[in-house]
Parts: structure tokens; C-alpha cells; sequence
């Protein structure tokens, strides 16, 4: 299953990916799924790292090598860009950011299977980025310096959205 949810997010992030998992889910279940998301989003917002660390718990980050502020950043993100009122009817959620003055694009998306929620970030190089004159000048692409991937993964516990491993590739 864990594995099954892992190939599904690297193909969700480059080219999508409905049903995954085949699970019959309450609209109670999803309100749930989405009232816990909610409730991560405020706690997110608020600044307040102890609330913070009762969904991203730090040992997972000292594991994996991550920051907490690193996280906290890329997770604003994700609610940025993304209504997390559409996991009400559907397993994933994405969206993006793209202007044509920056070099990369950004892709979020939340897939959900059964209590898992994925957050997938995905930096590319943006088809649509001008180069400035100075870049045309130095022949300088910045656009290869955007592949990137970053993962969460958390479970739903007792109504709570908890992070339980993360990961990323450049």
C-alpha cells in the first residue's frame, strides 16, 4: 500500500493520478480529512511552533534532515495555491505557480489514499520564462536550476493531520 502511494505521487506530480486507491469514503470522512487539513493550514499560519510541532513532530525532521521553517514555508505553499475544499470530492488536488519573469514553475499537489495525505512539490523550469537581457548576456539558464521534488507524507490520527516521513530529490 505505502508503496503503491509513493509511485502514485511521483505520478501525480508529473501527469496525474485519479482512484488510486479503490476506497469507498464517507462525505463525514471527507469533511474530516478537510477540517484536519484546516486545522494544520491555522496552525501553519499562526506562527506558533508549539502548535506547529504537534503536526510535524520533530523528530521526523531531525531523520530526514529537514528544517522546520523549510517546512512550514513550503506548506504555505501548498495553501496558497491550492483549495483544499476540493478533496470533498475528489482524492487529489493540485496546483500552480508560473510567471513568466521567474525562471522555475512551482506544481502542488495533495493526494489522499485511504488516512494518508501526500503534499507533492515540484519545482521545473518555466516553458514560459523571458530570460532577461543580462541572462542572454553572461549565458546564464536559470531554468536548470529548478528540478526539484519535495514530499510529505502524513496520516491521520484521531482527527489529526501528522506528519510521519518526508522526503525530496534535486
Amino acid at each position: 500500500m505505502r508503496h503503491r502511494a509513493m509511485i502514485c505521487v511521483f505520478l501525480l506530480v508529473s501527469m496525474g493520478c485519479k482512484n488510486a486507491v479503490n476506497k469507498t469514503v464517507t462525505k463525514q470522512e471527507r469533511r474530516d480529512l478537510v477540517l484536519a487539513l484546516d486545522k494544520f493550514k491555522n496552525a501553519i499560519y499562526s506562527g506558533n511552533s508549539n502548535s506547529i510541532n504537534t503536526f510535524i513532530p520533530k523528530q521526523i525532521l531531525r531523520d530526514h534532515y529537514f528544517e522546520t521553517n523549510d517546512v512550514v514555508t513550503n506548506c504555505k505553499g501548498f495553501f496558497e495555491h491550492i483549495d483544499i475544499n476540493g478533496l470533498n470530492t475528489s482524492d487529489s488536488i493540485s496546483g500552480r505557480n508560473s510567471k513568466k519573469e521567474k525562471p522555475c514553475m512551482e506544481s502542488f499537489s495533495i493526494f489522499v489514499a485511504a488516512d494518508s495525505v501526500t503534499f507533492a512539490f515540484k519545482m521545473e523550469a518555466n516553458p514560459n520564462y523571458i530570460m532577461t537581457r543580462k541572462d542572454l548576456d553572461d549565458e546564464l539558464d536559470q531554468s536548470s536550476l529548478c528540478e526539484h521534488i519535495i514530499w510529505y507524507n502524513f496520516k491521520i490520527v484521531q482527527g489529526k493531520l501528522i506528519l510521519t516521513s518526508l522526503g525530496g530529490a534535486d
